[in-house]
């Protein structure tokens, strides 16, 4: 989870260019349906991108 966060605020990082890789990220959401657990997912991956 740490170092989530710290790539998150990499990627995040002001700057006119911006270069990332990401490997092994690990996102996890919990919600009662299946399109709701897609969609906090799509949700959490626009935020780091």
């Amino acid at each position: 989870v740490l170092y989530t966060l710290y790539l998150t605020k990499l990627i995040k990082a002001s700057g006119k260019l911006r270069f990332s890789y990401a490997n092994n990220i690990y996102l996890y959401r919990v919600a009662y349906t299946l399109e709701k657990s897609n969609l906090l997912i799509i949700k959490n991956v626009r935020n780091v991108i």
